[in-house]
């Protein structure tokens, strides 16, 4: 599978869910300092460089499909939501669409489609630059 339509989907789901893919990576090559968790460090390494990321998705992908996850990396999120985790959403919880003006926090560097409400508390961080994400305006 080519990603390259869903880079920026597929950043943002790995920068929301890092240890999780950290973990799944070590599990797959059956250990932290193994080539598969080396790919995260590349991963870091290009984000940080501005350089193409998607050959380095794709080979994240596809060691998840050879070690077993049917699901690879890009079927863990919807591509036409921003990178969130795909499957249902929990009955009871109210989806409303955004106000016009509302704040919403975005990729600081602007390379990928993360999103989040603003919520009290500590503003989530970039899990490629460690800086907070930024507030836009809808």
């Amino acid at each position: 599978m080519n990603g390259r339509a869903d880079d920026g989907a597929a950043l943002a789901y790995v920068c929301e869910h890092m240890d999780e893919v950290r973990e799944d990576l070590a599990e797959a090559g059956q250990g932290s300092g193994s080539g598969a968790t080396v790919l995260l460090e590349e991963l870091n390494v290009a984000f940080g460089a501005g350089q193409p990321v998607g050959a380095i998705l794709d080979a994240i992908h596809t060691v998840l499909l050879d070690a077993g996850d049917v699901l690879g990396l890009y079927g863990r999120f919807d591509p036409d939501h921003r990178g969130q985790p795909s499957g249902l959403t929990v009955a009871g919880l109210s989806v409303r669409p955004p106000e016009a003006d509302e704040v919403v926090l975005l990729c600081p560097s602007e390379r990928c489609t993360r999103s989040s409400w603003p919520m009290r508390g500590q503003v989530p961080r970039c899990a490629f630059t460690d800086e907070a994400l930024r507030e836009d305006r809808l």
